[in-house]
């Protein structure tokens, strides 16, 4: 029987076969792709460090609560803050989302070069 994948372990493409073949044959106009992309290393490097921070957060909080009397640590973030980071990763990533599907989207309608 074959393994089912469960919902979230699908992976949605966001561009087309024709787009993909027309970059392996090198008549798609990648200029604006690759725009997007720079744009879009800007959040996942964002995202990167919130998802640090948050995970950083816990060490600290651990730390903290198995402080000796006295000791100089200092306290984690709130679990609002945290929450607030991970919201706005939750809405980067989903605007990142939507520009890599909106690109797609071009580049099946314009950014493929027909052959004469």
């Amino acid at each position: 029987m074959a393994e089912q994948l469960n919902f979230l372990e699908y992976k949605y493409p966001a561009f087309s076969d024709r787009v993909i073949d027309a970059a392996a044959n090198r008549t798609l106009n990648a200029e604006p792709l690759i725009r997007e992309l720079e744009r879009i290393n800007d959040v996942m490097r964002g995202l990167e460090q919130v998802f640090k921070i948050a995970r950083t957060n816990t060490v600290q909080s651990d730390c903290f609560a198995d402080r000796e009397d006295g000791e100089a640590v200092e306290p984690p973030l709130s679990k609002y803050a945290i929450d607030s980071l991970l919201g706005l990763g939750q809405a980067a990533a989903g605007m990142a989302l939507e520009r890599i599907e909106q690109t797609a989207s071009w580049a099946d309608k314009h950014g493929v070069e027909e052959r004469r």
